[in-house]
């Protein structure tokens, strides 16, 4: 049974029946963290409906969002997609695991303070 995306919450009666989280929410390709089709089950109607409200805010602010972009931003993220063609990576994650390692070094000190402040302490 194909469901086409919409940004209203729908219930599902199967799974209310089941006693599970029974408000879906379709969610299209342009909108999803993914870039693919997701469905979202929801407990309650009210949660549903404010995800619905949170998709719509981001699809209407979409264009504007990019007009904060400067053309050498939009070239230099071009690139990261080009050196991103072929793995199963996508852009964001490839920079959060990138300033993951990064918060990593910056919180470390040198093996030579390490000792230094060892020995200091006794």
């Amino acid at each position: 049974m194909s469901h086409s995306p919409t940004l209203k919450p729908t219930l599902r009666v199967d799974r209310q029946r089941q006693g599970v989280a029974a408000w879906v929410v379709n969610v299209p390709p342009n909108l999803s963290s993914t870039g693919k089709h997701r469905q979202l089950f929801f407990p309650s109607k009210a949660e549903a409906t404010t995800v619905c409200e949170q998709l719509k805010a981001r699809k209407d602010s979409f264009g504007t969002s990019l007009t904060t972009l400067t053309p050498a931003r939009i070239a230099e993220a071009a690139e990261a997609y080009n050196l991103l063609e072929g793995r199963n990576i996508s852009l964001l994650t490839a920079v959060r695991r990138c300033l993951g390692i990064e918060d990593q070094r910056s919180a470390s000190i040198p093996f030579r303070e390490l000792c230094a402040l060892y020995i200091e302490s006794k």
